[in-house]
């Protein structure tokens, strides 16, 4: 079984208009091409997702991550 593994590193998302919020939909689709040609995803996020740790930077968070999600399975 083909497993893709996507690892994001370090995101520190302060706002809506970070440019890993803003392009979530771009990264998807970049990794389209290995994720359609396998069986599995796992996405693992390591080291700092948001960047002071306030309520509002989690929303950022999920935000992208949804988008994210929602692009890879529109795929």
């Amino acid at each position: 079984m083909k497993v893709a593994i996507i690892q994001m590193s370090d995101l520190h998302i302060a706002s809506g208009n970070d440019k890993i919020v803003t392009n979530a939909s771009k990264m998807a689709r970049s990794v389209s091409a290995i994720v359609n040609t396998s069986q599995k995803m796992v996405v693992v996020i390591t080291g700092d997702i948001i960047d002071k740790g306030w309520t509002a930077n989690y929303a950022c968070a999920k935000q992208m991550l949804e988008e994210f999600r929602n692009e890879i399975e529109k795929e």
